[in-house]
């Protein structure tokens, strides 16, 4: 679905690999206990999964409209 979404032009090649790598990181990050990676958690959710998922919404929501 990920690769999908960047071959139609709803994510760039950037945001298709920054969402690959919230999957790849999510079990990982689900079962964190010390708190150097937990807060590599945060920084990535705040900094990178985020951004991404609201430019996503956006680009959904356009396409919607059209």
């Amino acid at each position: 679905m990920i690769r999908k979404s960047f071959e139609v032009e709803y994510q760039d090649e950037d945001d298709a690999e920054v969402f690959l790598d919230a999957l790849d990181k999510r079990n990982l990050l689900s079962h964190t206990y010390e708190e150097e990676t937990a807060e590599e958690a945060e920084r990535l959710i705040k900094y990178d999964y985020v951004p991404m998922l609201r430019r996503l919404f956006a680009t959904l929501k356009r396409k919607q409209a059209e």
